[in-house]
């Protein structure tokens, strides 16, 4: 019988760990998406914990009723992302694409009501509220529109390129979640925030 000699071993071995390497990215590449839909919604509940029982449930000053329209599309995006990412996960092609053009009518009324909800808080936070930094506050959300919008168009025009498309609907999702990220007490969240915008 041949004898197995040292670089055989070290042949083997480094085989070994490619095919290691293959498995791991081909689990990532399959699951990452999915993961990515459910730990954005995590994220911010956990950051409107902080106040959303003050601000917009039990306010001591009653809030302007857009801003609750502004909540419930905003979540509806984030429902939406889990659906989309399920429908993908699940090969279901047709249902994701016919779902998709609700997305389509969520992407052009965010950055609206975006904007729109933004200058009414700036202005009830200034009138009602008496607050100095009600203009400063404007920088963020207004951010976030200028942000989520040309992304979430490029997502659109390639929706039949599913490597540029996938990827763009997560920047674009990462975009909305700053507000959520500021109102966390917690440090660490903004390191997961650094990753999100790495993806």
């Amino acid at each position: 019988m041949p004898s197995i000699t040292r670089q055989d071993t070290i042949k083997s071995s480094s085989l070994g760990r490619i095919a290691d390497t293959t498995d791991a990215a081909r689990i990532l590449d399959k699951y990452f998406y999915f993961f990515m839909s459910l730990l954005i919604p995590v994220i911010v509940v956990y950051g409107f914990s902080f106040t959303v029982e003050k601000n917009l449930i039990h306010p001591l000053v009653p809030r302007p009723p857009l801003l609750y329209f502004h909540a419930a599309v905003f979540s509806g995006w984030l429902a939406f992302f889990i659906l989309q990412s399920a429908l993908v996960r699940a090969h279901n092609v047709r249902w994701h694409r016919r779902v998709g053009l609700f997305g389509v009518v969520l992407g052009v009324a965010i950055p609206v009501l975006g904007v729109c909800t933004a200058i009414t808080m700036a202005r009830f936070n200034a009138l009602q509220l008496h607050s100095r930094n009600a203009d400063s506050g404007l920088m963020v959300p207004l951010f976030d529109m200028v942000c989520f919008t040309p992304v979430c168009a490029l997502a659109v025009w390639w929706r039949k390129k599913p490597e540029f498309h996938r990827r763009l609907v997560l920047i674009a999702t990462c975009a909305l979640t700053a507000a959520a990220f500021r109102r966390s007490r917690n440090g660490c969240c903004h390191l997961v925030l650094r990753g999100l915008w790495t993806c």
